[in-house]
């Protein structure tokens, strides 16, 4: 972790969580308000790469359940927009962005900080009690 890198991602996983939660939700920025679930999905998330690795967690957060209370993929998909790396990726997936890569290591670090950007920047925004994003 490197504090001044966490520190440059903050405004960008503001902006980041912003467009991708408004587009979920379809609320405006102003009221918008994530699902408490976040808390504990960027919290794993980190700890997941410690445990797990970078791309057993990556693929863990990207599949979509219906039965998980919110969207825990919309995690990687704010990581991978913060990246800024569509231009090398077809389909927006932060999972396919890494397989396609040769070294992730050269990435690893970059996500670790912006994870713990985003984990602060989470920190600026209402949580919400409903039970699924949308409802």
């Amino acid at each position: 972790m490197n504090k001044k890198e966490v520190e440059k991602y903050i405004p960008l996983a503001i902006i980041s969580i912003k467009e991708v939660m408004s587009n979920t939700t379809n609320t405006a920025e102003e009221s918008l308000e994530l699902p408490k679930e976040f808390k504990g999905y960027i919290s794993s998330f980190g700890a997941g790469i410690i445990q797990s690795g970078l791309l057993p967690t990556v693929a863990f957060f990207e599949k979509e359940d219906s039965n998980f209370k919110s969207y825990r993929f919309k995690i990687t998909e704010m990581i991978f927009k913060m990246l800024a790396k569509e231009k090398y990726c077809k389909d927006n997936k932060l999972l396919n962005y890494l397989l396609d890569k040769e070294d992730i290591e050269e990435v690893k670090e970059d996500i670790i900080n912006i994870a713990i950007a985003l984990k602060l920047a989470m920190r600026t925004f209402k949580f919400s009690e409903k039970e699924k994003v949308g409802d």
